[in-house]
C-alpha cells in the first residue's frame, strides 16, 4: 500500500486540537509511542527504505516496513505493516541479525476527520509538536486547510532525522 502523508510543525497544540473536534474530528487513540529502527549491515539505509518495530502503550505493537521515498506533492512511499506481539518480533529480528539503528519515543493523540488520519505528535524529549496528515492528496490538502495549515508550516524530514539519527 502507498503512505501519503504530510507533516507540519506547529507552535499552538491546544488550538489545533480544538480545531480537530469543532471540525468534528473523533479521537481514535492517545498515549506514548516507542520506536526502534532496525537494519542489517546498512542494507536498508543504503535502499533508502527502514523496518521499525512500534509499540504503542503497553501492549500493541506493528512492525513496519517502509520503502524508499517517491515523487509526489506530500510524502509517498510504500507501507507494509503487521500487528505483532513486540517481544517475540524483536527477538525474531535479533535472532536474523538485524540491529537496532535508532531509537525515538513521541506522544500521540490520533484522530480521524474527512478520511484522513490525523496525528498530533509531540516529539520526546523536547523537540517540539508536530501534526502528521495521512489520506489521499486532495485530502490532505482539505484538512490542512480546515485547520489554517501553510505550505510554510510543512516539515519534509522524517521523526529520525530531526533527532539527528542516521
Amino acid at each position: 500500500m502507498i503512505e501519503i502523508e504530510q507533516k507540519y510543525r506547529i507552535s499552538n497544540p491546544p488550538l489545533i486540537r480544538q480545531r480537530l473536534l469543532q471540525l468534528g474530528a473523533r479521537r481514535i487513540k492517545s498515549g506514548r509511542e516507542r520506536n526502534e529502527l532496525f537494519d542489517l549491515d546498512g542494507n536498508l539505509r543504503k535502499r533508502k527504505s527502514l523496518l521499525r518495530l512500534r509499540l504503542w502503550g503497553k501492549r500493541d505493537a506493528w512492525l513496519t516496513f517502509k520503502g524508499p521515498r517517491l515523487r509526489g506533492q506530500f510524502k509517498r512511499r510504500l507501507e507494509l505493516e503487521t500487528m505483532v506481539d513486540y517481544n517475540r518480533a524483536k527477538l525474531i529480528l535479533q535472532y536474523l541479525d538485524f540491529k537496532v539503528v535508532a531509537r525515538y519515543e513521541k506522544r500521540r493523540e490520533a484522530f480521524k476527520l474527512s478520511s484522513c488520519i490525523v496525528a498530533l505528535d509531540y516529539l520526546l524529549p523536547k523537540h517540539g509538536w508536530f501534526l502528521e496528515v495521512e489520506g489521499s492528496s486532495r485530502n490532505i490538502r482539505q484538512v490542512a486547510k480546515r485547520l489554517g495549515l501553510q505550505k510554510v508550516d510543512q516539515e519534509e524530514r522524517s521523526y529520525p532525522e530531526l533527532l539527528k539519527i542516521k
